[in-house]
This record gives C-alpha cells, sequence and structure tokens, in this order.
C-alpha cells in the first residue's frame, strides 16, 4: 500500500511540474510580447526622428 502511494504522489508530483513548466513558458512568452512590441515601436519611431523624418 505505502510503495504504491508513494508511486501514485510520484506520478501526481511530475504533472503538476509539467503543467506549471508550460503555464510558466505561455505567460513568459506574453509578458516579453506585451513589453517587446511597444519597444519595437519607440525604437522605430526615435530612428525615424534621428534621420530627420
Amino acid at each position: 500500500m505505502n510503495k504504491s502511494m508513494a508511486w501514485v504522489e510520484l506520478f501526481v508530483m511530475l504533472a503538476v511540474m509539467i503543467v506549471s513548466f508550460i503555464i510558466s513558458a505561455f505567460l513568459s512568452k506574453y509578458i516579453a510580447d506585451s513589453i517587446g512590441k511597444p519597444m519595437q515601436k519607440y525604437a522605430t519611431i526615435a530612428g525615424m526622428v534621428a534621420g530627420g523624418d
């Protein structure tokens, strides 16, 4: 009984770790895109201003 319960707990823990890794990967991509896209726009505008447009 104890050995089978340990295996169940191990698989549950691994499943939680995998799910949390996937969620963190998607969340980090979302945060990076929400910061990066406006910065690219500002960089384009700054380039135009520096070029005299």
